[in-house]
This record gives C-alpha cells, structure tokens and sequence, in this order.
C-alpha cells in the first residue's frame, strides 16, 4: 500500500500558484500525494479561486479563516483554524503541511505542527519574530533551537524552501567543486563575496501600505528575498567549520543599510516624476521601517589565535537598475516592482582556486514582458595549475535560459518523497543564526557584531 499523503497549504499566492503546483500535481500523478487543501484568510477567496482555475490541479477543499488587525499585522481566529486542521487530521493520517505565509506568521505555524509531529515545510525566513509590532531578531536563535527539538522527538521530516541547495549550477557546479578542493587539498574558503543586486522600486505609499514583503514592521530586503544569499554564505562557512573541526571559530559582521527614510534622497526627482512618487506628508517612511539596502563585511576566525581564516561581504541592494515605469501596480503582473536580478558570487580557495559566477536577468525594450525576463549564468573558474595540473588554467561557461526557481521546486519534491537531504530543517539553524547577527548588526551600523560558527 503506498504511504501516501495529504498536502495542506497554509498560505496560497501566485508564486504557488505559478511555480509550485506543477510539482504538486507531478506528485499526484506519481501516487505520493494523495490530493491537497488550501487553508487562507477571508477575503482571499476571488483571488484564489481565480489562480486555481489557471492550474490543473484542484485543491479538494479550500478554507478561509476570520482575521483581525493586530500590532503584528494580523491575528487570525485560532478556533477556526484548529478546527480546519483537526479535521483534516482526522480525515488524513498522513499529513504534510507547507507553510507559505507572510514570514512574520510562520512562528505561530510552525510551532503549532511541528509540536504535533506533522512533516513541515516552511517557505523562507523560516521564522521572523516579532515584539509590539516590530521585527525582534534577537529572539531567532533561541526559538530555532526549541523548533528543532521537535524534530528529536518526533523524527518528522522538516525541510525549507529556498533556491540554492539544490541548484543545478549554484550547488553542483560551484558548491560541490569548491567543497571537494576544500576536502582534498585542505586549504580552506579565504573569501566569499555574494552581491545581489534587485531593482526593486516600490514608492513611499506602498512602503506604508503593502503586506507582502512588508517594510512597516521593522524588517525588509533581509527577511524578504535576501535569505537566498544568507543561506549561500552559511553553505560555505559550513565548509570551513568542518575543515576546523576541533578549532572554535568565531563570525563577525559589520553592517550598513538604507531604508525608506532615504528614498528621496537615494533616487532622485526625474525617477520619481516618471512613476509620479512624491512623497508627501502623509507618508510615513520612518527610521523604524526595514531596510531597501545592505551592505554587510563579514570576517571569520579562529577563536584560539585570533588568525583571519576568510574575508567577505553580502551585499543585497534594492534601489538598483529597474524596468519600472508604471505608477500603479498592474492587476494580476507577478513582477510588481520592477525587478531586475543581477547576482554576483565569488568565491576563493587560497591560493588554490577561484570561482565566480554571474546571473543576470536580460530585459529587451520598454515593451518587454516583464514577468518572463530571461536569465543567463556565466561561470568563471581560476586554477593554480601547479597546484592542480588536471585543471584548466582559466575556464568559462556560459548557461541560458536559467530558471533559479527550479532549485525551490526541487525541495518541494524532494520533501513530499521524504528524500530531502539538503535542506533540512536543522540545517539552517546556522543561516537564521547569521541573519540574526547581520539583523542586530544592522541597528548598530559600524559596530562589530559576533557569533560563534
């Protein structure tokens, strides 16, 4: 008999709904998932319905929970919801959960089902607390490790999303290589550059008003898309923690941002004219808002001797080159902003070896789809051939057509089949605990902030 299960969505939006439910329907076919359920809030009905009918797919039910506004952002009516959820256990022994809410929420979620023994997946930030209406980092740390020991009592299979882990070209052709050469030759990872460069342009009002990545609550491009390069980062610091294995190491940042505040500032009067935001009185934008823009050194040590093992930087910028020129968000266009990807990764062995990579999203004209922009990945690999005589003294390869979002879908495959490896719930303990240093990092900006790797 296959032990097949019942996937429950809490959280249901175009990017599921456009990326995620071919997975979810290949899963059906293969007999793994025996049919899903969607559980949202009121008030999401019209849009949902509509994003079902584009998908093949049917939910074989969907609920919609009463919700009140809170400090937090929102509060739903826990009655409602644990009676949903109690009858799908009841009907489902089998139950699978993945969490796709607004990050602020995914605590609440989280908490709930992993203390049941229920296999969750959570989309990323796997948790972004909050206090009085605000972002609370420094409680990330302690809440991931009680998360997780969950998963010591129960031994459910936990997993979150993200792009890197299972990318054809982040992970196998940059991660692997760089991690078998760290392996082999035992030389470590010197330095690690990671820039992101995002063309997110969102106007003072809807700064104030939008509840999908929102800034009003005291975080922003770190807990929105920037995650992704956290986790690149942490992927291969671990690979240093394991080469020093039995040396304590510690991780320092040094962090400045931009945020809302300084928009006005930051773009200049013949932008903001062409999509018509002049901010006005009414606008907040305070010093309390998130961050648009960061820039963040990172240097990690031995503890013992105080000796420089690697150098960086993460840089995640939003107020970069976009293809935003419209004043009003477009009903129903998934890229509301006006973004456009350009990421740089580099990272070097020693003297040994070097690689960098760069994805660049390819717009054509003013009349370009603006959902479907064209990504290409050119990978660039340096070897000491003295060192490494097998290798080519330079390499590079160019990749088109990429589609990053493939990496997510594996996890999302690979969870429903019990077969994820990589992205473990457990092993992003050390990812949330570097975005909560960078987090603490940043309200103190030029002040060192230190974590033990």
């Amino acid at each position: 008999m296959t032990n097949n299960c019942h996937l429950l969505i809490v959280g249901f939006d175009e990017i599921v709904a456009n990326k995620y439910m071919e997975v979810v329907l290949k899963c059906i076919q293969e007999g793994i998932v025996s049919g899903y359920s969607i559980i949202d809030l009121c008030g999401q009905e019209r849009r949902i319905e509509k994003w079902i009918g584009e998908t093949e797919a049917k939910p074989d039910a969907c609920y919609y929970m009463p919700y009140s506004a809170c400090k937090n952002g929102i509060k739903i009516d826990e009655q409602s919801f644990k009676r949903i959820v109690f009858q799908l256990i009841d009907k489902n022994m089998n139950l699978k959960v993945y969490i796709a809410t607004e990050a602020s929420s995914h605590e609440y979620y989280l908490r709930f089902f992993m203390s049941k023994g229920i296999s969750v997946l959570s989309e990323k930030p796997v948790i972004c607390p909050m206090k009085d209406g605000q972002f609370d980092p420094i409680r990330i740390t302690p809440i991931m490790k009680e998360l997780c020991t969950y998963l010591n009592i129960y031994h459910n299979r936990c997993s979150v999303m993200n792009f890197d882990r299972y990318h054809k070209l982040f992970y196998d052709k940059v991660y692997e290589p760089v991690k078998r050469l760290v392996d082999t030759e035992g030389s470590p990872i010197t330095s690690i550059h990671i820039k992101q460069c995002g063309g997110v342009w969102n106007t003072h009002k809807e700064f104030d008003t939008r509840t999908d990545h929102p800034y009003k609550y005291g975080y922003g491009m770190l807990m929105h898309g920037g995650y992704h390069y956290i986790d690149l980062a942490a992927q291969f610091l671990k690979i240093n923690k394991d080469l020093y294995a039995n040396i304590p190491l510690s991780l320092s940042f040094v962090t400045y941002m931009a945020n809302p505040m300084d928009q006005e500032s930051r773009i200049g009067s013949s932008p903001s004219n062409l999509i018509n935001d002049i901010r006005t009185e009414n606008d907040l934008c305070g010093p309390g808002y998130g961050e648009t823009d960061f820039v963040t050194i990172l240097k990690l040590s031995n503890m013992n001797t105080h000796a420089v093992i690697t150098l960086g930087s993460i840089c995640l910028e939003q107020t970069t080159t976009s293809i935003r020129n419209w004043e009003i968000i477009p009903e129903g266009q998934y890229n509301k902003n006006g973004r456009v990807s350009d990421i740089e990764l580099d990272v070097s062995v020693s003297v040994v070896h070097r690689t960098h990579l760069h994805s660049y999203d390819m717009p054509t004209n003013i009349a370009c789809n603006v959902d479907s922009l064209k990504t290409n990945v050119r990978i660039s690999t340096w070897n000491n051939i003295s060192l490494l005589p097998e290798e080519n003294a330079y390499e590079e390869k160019e990749f088109c057509n990429i589609h990053h979002s493939d990496g997510n879908k594996q996890v999302l495959y690979k969870w429903l089949h019990n077969d994820d490896n990589r992205s473990t719930f457990e092993s992003h303990l050390l990812t949330m605990e570097m975005v909560q240093s960078i987090a603490l990092s940043m309200k103190q900006p030029g002040k060192e902030i230190r974590m033990v790797l």
